[in-house]
C-alpha cells in the first residue's frame, strides 16, 4: 500500500511538474507586462472589402493589391474593392514560370520573383517577356528587394545537420555576403532559429524579421545593416532536436512574430505575444523606421466570423488587416 502511494505521489508530481513548465512557457510567451506596452494609436474603419482569394504573401503598391497564389504560382492584381485586374506568371520549370516563390517585387516594368525551388532571381515583364534570370551558388530561403534591382538573400551552406545562416547582397548577377555574424552567432547550428521573412521599405531598402527568435534587421537601399534591434518582448529560445538529418524545433514552435508591413515613420508587427491590459486581443507592435525603437502598440479584437487577420499591410496612414475571406481598412489615428 505504501509503495503505491509513493508512486502515485511520483507521478503525480512529475505531472504537476509539466504543466508548471508549461504554464511558465505559455506564460511567458503570451504577456508582456502592462508596463512594457502603451497603446496610443488608434483605427477608425474605413472600408471592408470581402474577397475569394486565399494568398500567403501579399503586396500593396499604389491602388493595387498583390497577391501570391501559391497553388497556381501566379501574382494576381485587385484593386482596392476586391476586382480581379490580372494575373502573372505560371507554374512551371520555364525560366518565365515558377515553382516556389519566396518573395516577389512589383515596378513599372514588371515583376521580379525569388523562386526557392528552382533557386533563382527572375525578372519578367508584364508582357510576358524575360528581362533576367539568375542562379546563386548557394541554397535560397528568402529574400527581400532593394533599390536599383538589388536583392538581400537570405539562405544556408551546409548539410542539414550544420545550417549555418547565409546573407548576401545579389546584384548584377554577382553576390556579396553580408556578415551577420554579431546578430546571428554562427555557433548556433540551425537556420530554423533565423527563420523569418523580407519586406520591402519606402526609402529603397528592406527588412529581415524573425520569426521565432528576438531579432530583426534593417537593410538600406544599397544593402548595408543600417541597425539591427530586438523585439519588445523576449521569448524563450528554440529547443532543437536532430531528426532524419535535419535539425527542427522540440518545442517553442509557434511563431511570436507572424506578419509585418511599414511605412514612412514606422514598422508594424503582428504578434502573438499578448498584453495583460488587452486580454484575448491581437497585438500589432509599433516600431520606429528610422532607428528601430519601440514606439507604442495597437490591439486588435477578434472578429466573431474571421478570428484574427492573417496579414497586415499598410498604405500611407491606413492599416489593412487581410482576413480569409475580407479585408478591413482603417485610418491611423495617432
Amino acid at each position: 500500500m505504501k509503495k503505491t502511494l509513493l508512486i502515485a505521489l511520483g507521478i503525480f508530481s512529475v505531472i504537476a511538474f509539466i504543466f508548471y513548465l508549461n504554464a511558465k512557457e505559455d506564460s511567458a510567451r503570451s504577456v508582456v507586462k502592462s508596463r512594457d506596452r502603451d497603446f496610443k494609436i488608434s483605427l477608425k474603419s474605413i472600408a471592408t472589402v470581402n474577397h475569394e482569394y486565399s494568398s500567403t504573401e501579399i503586396l500593396v503598391d499604389g491602388d493595387y493589391i498583390y497577391l501570391k497564389d501559391f497553388k497556381k504560382q501566379q501574382i494576381i492584381k485587385i484593386d482596392r474593392k476586391g476586382i480581379e485586374q490580372a494575373r502573372y506568371g505560371a507554374k512551371g520549370e520555364g525560366p518565365k514560370e515558377n515553382l516556389m516563390i519566396r518573395g516577389f517585387s512589383i515596378d513599372n516594368i514588371g515583376i521580379r520573383t525569388i523562386d526557392g525551388r528552382k533557386n533563382t532571381i527572375s525578372k519578367v515583364s508584364f508582357g510576358d517577356s524575360l528581362i533576367y534570370t539568375f542562379k546563386p551558388d548557394f541554397t535560397i530561403s528568402t529574400g527581400g528587394f532593394i533599390a536599383n534591382e538589388g536583392v538581400i538573400l537570405k539562405g544556408a551552406r551546409g548539410p542539414h545537420s550544420n545550417r549555418q545562416i547565409d546573407f548576401n547582397l545579389f546584384k548584377n548577377g554577382k553576390s556579396s555576403k553580408i556578415n551577420v555574424t554579431k546578430i546571428f552567432p554562427t555557433k548556433k547550428s540551425s537556420d530554423w532559429i533565423y527563420d523569418g521573412s523580407f519586406i520591402s521599405t519606402r526609402d529603397g531598402g528592406c527588412l529581415y524579421a524573425t520569426y521565432f527568435s528576438n531579432k530583426f534587421i534593417k537593410f538600406d537601399s544599397v544593402g548595408n545593416i543600417q541597425y539591427s534591434k530586438s523585439y519588445l518582448y523576449s521569448v524563450p529560445e528554440i529547443v532543437l532536436k536532430e531528426e532524419g538529418g535535419g535539425i527542427f524545433p522540440v518545442e517553442n514552435d509557434k511563431p511570436n512574430m507572424y506578419s509585418m508591413t511599414s511605412n514612412d515613420k514606422y514598422i508594424f508587427f503582428q504578434t502573438s505575444v499578448g498584453d495583460d491590459k488587452k486580454p484575448g486581443q491581437m497585438i500589432i507592435d509599433v516600431y520606429a523606421i528610422s532607428n528601430g525603437n519601440y514606439v507604442t502598440s495597437i490591439a486588435i479584437k477578434e472578429d466573431p466570423k474571421e478570428g484574427f487577420p492573417e496579414h497586415i499591410k499598410t498604405f500611407g496612414d491606413q492599416l489593412i488587416l487581410f482576413y480569409q475571406s475580407k479585408f478591413q481598412i482603417y485610418d491611423l489615428v495617432e
